[in-house]
């Protein structure tokens, strides 16, 4: 499932409100893994540079458009 059809689901079930938090809280979990990956080597395949970064642009995105 893409991201984007789990972002349209969690606003249909928990709200926007709530969607907006989760986004927030999605890229930070995402951030702090990738720097524990990166710690590894550079060469560790990770995409959670990808996910952090597609969260915290939704999370942008939402808190803009509702004003949350």
């Amino acid at each position: 499932m893409y991201n984007r059809d789990l972002l349209a689901k969690m606003i249909t079930k928990f709200g926007v409100e709530k969607t907006t938090e989760f986004a927030e809280m999605a890229s930070f979990m995402h951030g702090v893994l990738y720097e524990e990956a990166m710690k590894k080597g550079p060469d560790h395949f990770t995409e959670h540079d990808f996910e952090r970064d597609w969260w915290k642009n939704t999370f942008e995105q939402l808190k803009t458009e509702t004003h949350v």
